[in-house]
């Protein structure tokens, strides 16, 4: 009667063994699991940080481009006076008239030519003294807003940057699955 007794038991023992084998192989994958999802975050962050230090980098090379630009040319106060006519007839009797219907012209083509124009003056203001933050300031309501998100995306980022990063995050991505 011990015999069969010791059988079970062994089964029991083998059944056991085969079970806490299991139980660690399903904590193992649970562990590949949760890394792979953290180093897929890590790509993501990763990605993200590299295009932020590009955009950075982007805008330095800007102002410093401007500013070996500005040093000879005349494009900016030519721009200037030219954006200055309206505003100078304003004060001026009889060219008043004129302005203003320009403007109401004006407001044929641009559906708020007063924001538009207030915005030229921001840009123009912000590009001959060099101050970006300058056009946000200047510009009339929602038009800020669009030109702070214009002013945060260079247009100069190399197709080959863009195609990295969007590689490193599709590969994060595929690794998450």
């Amino acid at each position: 009667m011990a015999f069969p007794v010791l059988a079970v038991l062994g089964a029991l023992g083998s059944v056991g063994k085969w079970l806490g084998g299991m139980g660690v192989r399903w904590f193992e994958d649970r562990a590949k699991k949760a890394d792979a999802r953290l180093e897929t975050e890590l790509s993501v962050e990763r990605a993200k940080a590299e295009l932020a230090h590009y955009i950075v980098k982007s805008e330095v090379e800007w102002d410093l481009k401007w500013a070996e630009g500005a040093q000879n040319s005349w494009k900016d106060e030519f721009l200037l006076v030219l954006w200055a006519i309206p505003l100078i007839m304003l004060f001026i009797p009889g060219l008043d008239q004129y302005a203003h219907r320009g403007f109401e012209n004006m407001g044929k083509y641009i559906t708020n030519a007063a924001a538009f124009y207030a915005t030229g003056w921001g840009i123009i203001f912000s590009a001959v003294f060099g101050m970006r933050a300058a056009a946000r300031m200047m510009a009339p309501g929602r038009t800020a807003e669009i030109i702070e998100k214009m002013a945060a995306a260079p247009d100069d980022i190399p197709n080959s940057v863009i195609a990295d990063i969007n590689n490193a995050v599709k590969a994060a991505k595929g690794s998450k699955r």
